[in-house]
């Protein structure tokens, strides 16, 4: 009787959660696999992000990667 009302909102929270995130993420890939532009990180080269981060202190210049 004191574990029912914990359980029950755990299991209502978990499955609320699962439901929610499977739609988010059919929406995501449906968004990408139309072409349509995401937020999220981009993708770059070596080159591109060291040209854009500039070594301003806040950013780390990389290197490629040696066995690659």
């Amino acid at each position: 009787m004191v574990f029912k009302w914990p359980v029950t909102l755990t299991l209502f929270t978990f499955l609320t959660g699962l439901i929610w995130g499977l739609v988010a993420d059919y929406r995501y890939r449906s968004s990408i696999i139309a072409g349509l532009p995401f937020d999220g990180s981009i993708v770059a080269t070596v080159d591109e992000y060291n040209k854009e981060a500039k070594g301003d202190g806040m950013r780390y210049a990389v290197k490629p990667w040696k066995d690659r």
